[in-house]
């Protein structure tokens, strides 16, 4: 499980870094906020604290 949500927090984190498509100019800060609460998730499964 927690190799799977590496990847998926990856995958977010990655592509909210790329260029914004045409037409859809909130997509970015979504995949961000996704990447950052897969993230956080994570975390907490590995049982480390945010900061």
């Amino acid at each position: 499980m927690n190799a799977v949500l590496a990847a998926l927090a990856g995958y977010f984190v990655v592509h909210s870094l790329m260029p914004d498509p045409p037409g859809l100019p909130t997509v970015r800060a979504f995949r961000a906020a996704q990447g950052a609460a897969a993230l956080e998730w994570l975390r907490g499964r590995l049982g480390r604290r945010t900061r």
